[in-house]
């Protein structure tokens, strides 16, 4: 069990998850409804089925709503940090979860957070074709409470010894904690949450971030999503006297309304709506591109040493199989004597290096010991392969293209030198032949060849090592 200290710093990323946030498991309003509190049932088709959610609840303060989205966060957070020391379960005071959610350390916030802990334990949910379990198109059936462990204990204060803590004994369900080992994890800012002053407006952060997801591909993000009124209302699971989507979104839409703090902290760059009534549409475009966490790359970077906020933003950056190209990469250089001060370091620096990228094909071609334990795919005999088809001049772009991209994500180039690069390209200024060499060089060379070829409009070609 994980034993948090209540002076513990909070962690640099927030989490939360995919299937909470996307099918409004927890009300984004502040204030519920009389008629709500107990609990409420939504249903759609959706081709032959019929699909829903149902919750309820015989616990006064009524269903998880308002900082009770904070409070689950500021969970799932601690839990993926747990992991590192392969935990499961919490121990944490209520300034623990405050200070990892985002919130207040007064007494009326400490009281909120204990009644969002409440919420959180006695709300039973019913989804039925809505649950999202993997990177599959299936949508399961599920019966859930989203904090079945909530256990309370008096402890004397590790950090002000005569005091007396009250610690939280917690773990989630084992269908949200499954969801938070892969692409179900949404990574949020906690910068931008800080300048969102209402529970509502991050409310609304987190539930975009589930919308931009690709329904078919929950690994690509969106900057721009369409939802209809409707849906949005049963996401945020907006409820009221006011039947009409319009005026239940009204709020939302008003000038100093969720849409619009998230318009102020950068986050959104607008929003446009169409129709009324039922019939709304809301247009999002988004001015952030979303920094998407492979948890599985940061569970094998944890396994090889790297834990942490390197782990995490490692882990935003490169992808598992190159994570397993570097972790390659350092074996071979253990056999090979190559003098290693720190294993975890020189992962970093193979990463960061390119190499990991640089070798990938080289990586995936050749038969491997396993990667901590995981199968790998049998290796077919090498054949010679067939050739090389001439590329339109249309397929060479979109090749240079894709090199750029990959520089990028290696930070090699950053983004403002990979679109002066593309313009040279559009432009015929630069022949996208001269791209491809470009992987191979290192820093340096990089550098003089960008100053000379793009702002220099020189001729000189990269120099290969």
């Amino acid at each position: 069990m994980v034993r948090r200290s209540a002076l513990k710093p909070a962690a640099p990323h927030r989490y939360t998850e995919y299937n909470v946030a996307q099918l409004g498991l927890i009300s984004v309003q502040s204030k519920l409804p009389a008629g709500a509190r107990t609990g409420w049932t939504s249903e759609t088709r959706e081709g032959k089925n019929t699909a829903g959610t149902r919750s309820s609840t015989a616990h006064a303060s009524g269903v998880p709503h308002g900082i009770a989205g904070d409070v689950f966060s500021a969970l799932v957070t601690e839990t993926i940090a747990a992991r590192e020391n392969g935990e499961t379960q919490l121990q944490m005071t209520v300034a623990d979860i405050a200070r990892q959610a985002g919130l207040g350390t007064r007494a009326a916030d400490y009281e909120r957070i204990t009644v969002a802990l409440q919420q959180l334990r006695h709300t039973n949910y019913e989804i039925w074709h809505k649950w999202r379990t993997t990177l599959t198109h299936v949508k399961e059936e599920a019966v859930l409470t989203l904090l079945p462990t909530l256990i309370t204990r008096t402890e004397e204060s590790l950090d002000f010894p005569g005091q007396q803590n009250r610690l939280f004994v917690m773990e989630l369900h084992p269908s949200v904690m499954g969801s938070i080992t892969g692409a179900l994890t949404l990574a949020t800012d906690p910068l931008l949450l800080e300048q969102l002053t209402s529970p509502t407006a991050r409310g609304i952060y987190r539930l975009l971030e589930a919308w931009r997801r690709d329904p078919q591909d929950l690994t690509r993000v969106g900057m721009r999503v369409t939802i209809r009124g409707v849906e949005l209302v049963e996401s945020a699971r907006l409820m009221g006297s006011r039947s009409s989507v319009s005026q239940l979104l009204a709020p939302l839409l008003a000038e100093k309304g969720a849409f619009a703090q998230l318009r102020d902290a950068g986050y959104l760059r607008r929003v446009d709506w169409t129709g009324r009534g039922d019939n709304l549409t809301l247009a999002f475009e988004f001015a952030q591109k979303q920094n998407l966490m492979d948890m599985r790359a940061l569970q094998l970077l944890n396994e090889l040493g790297v834990t942490g906020t390197h782990a995490e933003t490692l882990a935003m950056t490169f992808n598992r199989e190159l994570v397993e190209s570097a972790a390659w990469q350092l074996e071979e250089r253990r056999k090979a004597k190559y003098p290693i001060k720190s294993g975890p370091g020189m992962l970093i620096k193979i990463l960061k290096d390119g190499s990991a990228a640089q070798r990938l094909e080289e990586f995936r071609a050749r038969k491997r010991p396993l990667v901590m334990g995981e199968k790998q795919r049998a290796v077919r005999p090498a054949e010679e392969p067939p050739p090389e088809e001439e590329l339109s001049p249309q397929e060479r772009m979109e090749r240079a293209v894709k090199m750029l991209g990959t520089l990028m994500i290696i930070k090699r180039l950053t983004s403002a030198q990979v679109e002066k690069i593309q313009d040279a390209l559009e432009a015929g200024t630069l022949d996208p032949e001269q791209v491809m060499p470009l992987m191979m060089l290192d820093a340096e060379n990089l550098r003089r060849w960008y100053v000379g070829q793009v702002e220099g409009n020189g001729a000189s070609s990269p120099d290969r090592p």
